[in-house]
């Protein structure tokens, strides 16, 4: 059956699938940091940063140029599909060199060689499902992706949770993770065959390298994006310990939950946008509506996390994490700053200036190796998190200053006044009230923000599904 593409219902079900990961992600996150204490979860944090490098090896932007491709042209999606499968599946050995490599040039305890083993393997597990997802996002088809994305986070949260409880220790919880990733990688691609069309693999080393000349810009602007927002742990585990890791990993977790906001929106926008590309004013009218909502949650989120932060470390994790607080209240600045950074990578890529993009990724990237660099020896964690907000700004501004100048124009900009004005008011009231429990004064705190904006007219409910809906 054939859908008629809508934005509205694409961000409903990615929300709904970020909103699901979040949320048993938290769980997890106040498990793991519990069961395993600032070092052990060091360990944990260090080897699911080590697996997505492993994933992006296998994929050197594969993924956005699916989506975009099948976008574009949806009678060749299955083509298109089996070249980009097979030429992960070529891919795969250079995944694993790279984690060779690395554990040959630094060395860990036999415990920590093993976690990042494993989770290497959910590493290369991942990349083939985010292909497929890859293709669900091609026919707009978020609610298959949501679908199996969601069946995966639950099974993995309730598996490694139990291990948890049982103290099973560090690999078992790997192995279940990975577990959970081979069965949701199953089920994605008995979906794909049913709903979407049948999977096939075209091994063509020819067809392989158009797809990498094309994808490779994508690829290793991910991958500069990546090094520069995860680079911080690996250098901790080298030049501090697995302790400084866990810390800082405590902290940068929990803040990374924000970033699942602008990724839907991402996720969502980047179809509509690559149709759109050839229409300047049409490409600003939809670029200004995802940028207004992301500033409606990221400017009150600086002030917000300040002000919470101890609470949310002692609620999420416990005491051994109190550390972890100050690292978060610096990390709050990065998180609102990146709020536009993940948004804008859809607008280059739509658009055909990925290579651009790389540019000034690399420009970051040399930044936040040099401030790292630096700052960890003396300032540990604290360095590593301003070594990020460094890193942001940096991409921030030399990324949105270009693309107001040549590739979109904001079309609406009054509202960033009454969004300051409610937050000004929301910071009031948490700074008013510090001793109340967490969770009815986040929700106060949230209630009170966007009532403000709706009874000053920044928001209306109709306004949203009008322009959400509209955009087809």
């Amino acid at each position: 059956m054939t859908r008629t593409p809508s934005l509205f219902r694409n961000t409903f079900y990615t929300a709904l699938s970020q909103g699901w990961h979040m949320l048993l992600a938290i769980v997890l996150f106040k498990v793991a940091t519990k069961g395993f204490g600032p070092a052990g979860f060091g360990t944990y944090s260090l080897a699911m940063t080590l697996m997505y490098f492993v994933q992006m090896f296998d994929d050197i932007g594969i993924n956005t140029l699916v989506t975009r491709e099948i976008a574009k042209d949806v009678s060749r999606s299955r083509v298109i599909f089996g070249i980009a499968l097979g030429t992960k599946i070529l891919l795969i050995p250079a995944s694993l060199l790279f984690i060779a490599l690395y554990l040959s040039a630094f060395h860990y305890d036999a415990v920590t060689t093993r976690v990042i083993l494993i989770f290497s393997v959910y590493g290369l597990i991942t990349s083939l499902m985010l292909l497929i997802f890859a293709a669900f996002r091609g026919h707009e088809r978020m609610d298959l992706e949501a679908a199996v994305a969601m069946t995966e986070k639950t099974l993995s949260t309730s598996l490694c949770t139990l291990s948890i409880f049982l103290g099973l220790g560090l690999i078992p919880f790997s192995i279940l993770f990975t577990s959970s990733g081979v069965l949701a990688l199953l089920l994605a691609l008995c979906i794909l065959n049913r709903r979407i069309h049948p999977a096939a693999v075209t091994m063509n080393a020819a067809s392989s390298r158009l797809l990498l000349k094309d994808s490779s810009a994508f690829g290793v602007a991910m991958f500069i994006t990546y090094v520069y927002g995860q680079l911080a742990i690996p250098m901790l585990s080298q030049l501090q310990d697995l302790e400084a890791v866990g810390i800082y990993g405590a902290a940068q977790k929990l803040m990374s939950f924000t970033s699942l906001i602008p990724t839907v929106f991402a996720t969502a926008f980047f179809p509509r946008l690559t149709a759109v590309a050839r229409d300047r004013e049409e490409l600003s009218r939809i670029f200004s509506l995802g940028l207004k909502y992301l500033l409606m949650i990221a400017i009150p989120l600086l002030p917000g996390v300040f002000l919470l932060s101890d609470r949310l470390i002692l609620l999420f994790a416990d005491g051994q994490f109190a550390e972890s607080a100050r690292v978060m209240r610096i990390l709050a600045f990065a998180a609102s700053i990146s709020f536009v950074n993940v948004f804008l990578p859809s607008l280059f890529g739509a658009t055909d200036h990925q290579r651009l993009m790389l540019v000034f990724l690399a420009i970051a990237l040399a930044c936040n190796i040099g401030c790292n660099w630096i700052l960890i020896p003396g300032h540990s964690s604290i360095g590593a998190a301003w070594a990020t907000v460094i890193t942001e700004f940096l991409a921030n501004v030399i990324s949105m200053g270009w693309v107001l100048k040549k590739v979109v124009r904001i079309t609406e900009f009054a509202y960033v006044f009454k969004v300051f004005f409610a937050t000004g008011i929301m910071t009031a009231f948490l700074a008013a009230f510090p001793g109340f429990h967490l969770v009815p004064t986040v929700l106060a705190a949230v209630t009170l923000y966007f009532g403000i904006l709706f009874a000053v007219r920044a928001l209306s409910v109709g306004q949203i599904k009008t322009q959400l809906i509209g955009l087809k």
